[in-house]
């Protein structure tokens, strides 16, 4: 029983990696936030409702947001293929931490394009991502437990994390 906790943070400290990696391969180059900084993100059904549990094909909403609490403006430049929002989500399978189900803006295909990401002190930004449950190739999905993870703009320095299921 005590290697349980163990391997659960190993298979975390492995997700980090893959989605720190899978960053950088798509060439987010952007600075460090700073200690003021917290993104939040929300799991919503079609009616705008927060869930942990949607029924299979349901369509799933994630609202991710970014606020600066600090003094002062936050801004980073740099190339990104995760385009001029630079919001990133990320969905992998609880069981399963190393295989991506989905990605946002989807990986492959998109051009680099230098962004500047800027937040106003006390201000904040928003995007909203509909999914339709379907993993990058296209299939639908099946039951099971999902784990949510969006950022602005680098999910390495700055990155919410949801549970959720699909029953």
């Amino acid at each position: 029983m005590a290697a349980r906790p163990v391997e659960k943070a190993g298979r975390e400290s492995r997700r980090q990696l893959l989605l720190a990696t899978t960053i950088f391969l798509l060439g987010v180059g952007c600075g460090s936030w700073p200690g003021d900084i917290a993104t939040t993100l929300e799991i919503l059904d079609a009616s705008g409702t927060p869930k942990e549990s949607f029924a299979e094909g349901e369509e799933i909403t994630f609202v991710i947001t970014v606020r600066n609490d600090g003094g002062a403006p936050y801004r980073a430049t740099g190339t990104s293929t995760l385009g001029s929002a630079g919001f990133s989500l990320f969905v992998t399978e609880e069981e399963n931490p190393l295989w991506m189900i989905y990605a946002y803006p989807r990986p492959l295909g998109h051009p680099s394009e230098q962004i500047e990401v800027y937040v106003e002190p006390g201000g904040e930004k928003t995007t909203t991502i509909v999914w339709d449950q379907s993993e990058l190739g296209g299939s639908p999905v099946g039951p099971g437990s999902y784990v949510a993870e969006g950022a602005y703009p680098n999910p390495s320095d700055n990155m919410a994390r949801r549970d959720f299921t699909i029953e």
